[in-house]
């Protein structure tokens, strides 16, 4: 199922779901510099550029970032059924062939995330019964916890009037869950090598990327040596936590556990242990990276709109009847439509996902497509 977008009066509009896919017109181009394109732009600020983008050209926006011959294009997609496509439609439609899969397959392996194919394929059938509604609803009480203790803590400072910064902490938050999820309490001892490694290796990442001739990662620039002691530092912790496991027995319940006793069902295989440690540091990279993102943004829109905070508090009050702590359960409880519906809002202006897969060159299919949506 495709979502088609067309022009309207110098905007892409998203015109919602249908059956086949379209193009009715090329996607609008912002003006931007002759030589260097929006390259500065998105250096200076990826969010406020797409925010800026998006208000003002539309559902889906074409980028080209630096000079000619070596340009970048982006082709940004901020509607909810625009990334519906993108993130979950069909895969023969697109690819991750482009240079921002290749860095991050460069800093963290050849993971889930990162592959296409038949090798994605086989890490697809070994992974996809680990993720279960029965065994996500598992990870319920430790995401409680964890969201009680950030609770304290901002209990703690707003008695004394201290600030928080809204953004560490949601990357605290979504790190600790992520890596208990993945290694179980012995993660402890690994939390702050995570949290110190991960953002120097996002940032290298995005700065490769997004730069038209980068260097070759051999070459001992100083970005390059910094990424390497990250990476290092990184493998180090996550391959003692992996042998660790191995060596007294995979039968825990985290994620790590049903890693290492996943076995092919076509052929009875295990994963080796190098795509063990790639399938990990890929979930710790998208299981708290992106979300501390979009958690971060609905924050900072819920702090700007007084009224939808409070809408917010009320149906927090009816789902757990008043109490302080979250109740530990997995599926939707309360009304959680309009809950829904907020956190696509929020997610729209700064998408948590810098990059996702390019479409492939191929034929586009006609449809009638529906009244466009009122921004």
């Amino acid at each position: 199922m495709g979502t088609p977008a067309r022009v309207h009066q110098g905007r892409a509009v998203i015109t919602g779901p249908a059956h086949r896919r379209t193009c009715q017109g090329a996607p609008p181009r912002p003006g931007a510099r002759p030589v260097l394109g929006s390259a500065l732009d998105l250096c200076r600020s990826q969010a406020e550029t797409y925010a800026r983008v998006m208000r003002e050209h539309g559902d889906v926006v074409r980028l080209a970032g630096g000079p000619p011959g070596l340009r970048v294009q982006l082709n940004c997609v901020f509607h909810p059924d625009g990334l519906r496509q993108v993130l979950a439609g069909t895969r023969d439609g697109y690819t991750k062939r482009n240079r921002f899969y290749v860095q991050i397959a460069e800093a963290l392996g050849w993971g889930l995330l990162t592959t296409e194919g038949e090798r994605w394929q086989r890490q697809r059938r070994l992974i996809q019964p680990l993720f279960t509604r029965k065994q996500i609803a598992g990870y319920a009480d430790l995401m409680a916890q964890e969201a009680a203790a950030v609770a304290r803590r901002w209990e703690s400072a707003a008695r004394v009037g201290a600030g928080i910064d809204a953004h560490a902490e949601m990357v605290r938050l979504t790190l600790r869950v992520v890596g208990r999820t993945i290694f179980g309490d012995e993660v402890e001892p690994a939390v702050p090598v995570l949290g110190s490694a991960f953002p120097v290796l996002t940032r290298h990442t995005i700065r490769r990327a997004l730069s038209p001739a980068s260097t070759p990662a051999s070459w001992p620039t100083p970005g390059n040596r910094q990424a390497a002691r990250a990476r290092q530092a990184l493998y180090g912790v996550v391959d003692e936590l992996i042998a660790r496991r191995a060596r007294a027995g995979a039968g825990g319940q985290d994620l790590l556990s049903r890693l290492l006793s996943a076995r092919d069902a076509d052929t009875g295989e295990p994963m080796d242990a190098q795509q063990v440690r790639d399938e990990v540091l890929i979930f710790l990279l998208a299981g708290h990276e992106t979300t501390s993102t979009a958690v971060t943004s609905a924050l900072h829109l819920l702090g700007r709109h007084p009224a939808e905070q409070a809408r917010i508090h009320d149906e927090l009050d009816a789902v757990l009847g008043g109490g302080r702590r979250p109740r530990p359960t997995c599926p939707p409880c309360g009304t959680p439509r309009w809950r829904s519906r907020r956190r696509c809002a929020c997610t729209r202006p700064r998408t948590p996902l810098a990059a996702a897969r390019r479409p492939r060159p191929r034929p586009a299919a006609t449809r009638s497509p529906r009244d466009p949506r009122s921004r």
